[in-house]
């Protein structure tokens, strides 16, 4: 996705001045003979300019071949506040013994239960869960273990596909009380 490149496009985006009725735009009626709605350059300028704002607010450069622009831009931008949600909620607790991450090195994450076990230095030791994910699925815890030092997580897509172009982060922290 890119802003349009053109021998007749405007360096500056046109004053649009709206007119008429507001709602939807609507095709020639080949029975009546009523005209469709025109295709209006202010339309079409202010579904560019949202879309490039979207990627050009994760920090990418428009580019005309990429058409999944638009989705990863969705995905650092929501990657970025998960994140940040996470590390303030971390704040209130004590530094992570554990940090699982999928979907860095591989491609494809696959939808399902998956369990990790911490160190044995861990077994015994209360702690506490924290997940997400970037892309249409959810991370969430779904048991621990304290006596293991174990837990589970679950990765559950949103859409029917079993197999997701998606980042998980598991934090797992200590509880302060156990420290």
């Amino acid at each position: 996705m890119d802003r349009i490149q053109h021998e007749r496009a405007s360096a500056t985006r046109p004053n649009y001045t709206p007119s008429g009725t507001k709602g939807f735009a609507v095709g020639f009626d080949s029975v009546t003979g009523k005209k469709g709605t025109p295709n209006l350059a202010a339309q079409y300028n202010s579904m560019q300019e949202t879309l490039m704002h979207t990627i050009e607010t994760a920090g990418l450069q428009g580019d005309h071949a990429d058409d999944s622009q638009l989705t990863k831009a969705v995905q650092k931008v929501a990657n970025e506040q998960a994140t940040e949600a996470l590390s303030t909620k971390a704040d209130k607790m004590a530094e992570p013994i554990a940090t699982a991450e999928f979907g860095k090195v591989i491609t494809r994450v696959s939808a399902g239960i998956y369990e990790i076990y911490l160190d044995d230095k861990h077994k015994g030791s209360e702690f506490d869960v924290i997940g997400s994910t970037t892309s249409w699925s959810i991370t969430r815890y779904s048991a621990k273990n304290f006596v293991e030092g174990s837990f589970q997580f679950q990765v559950v897509s949103i859409q029917t596909q079993r197999y997701l172009d998606s980042t998980s982060t598991v934090r797992v922290y200590k509880r302060k009380d156990n420290v």
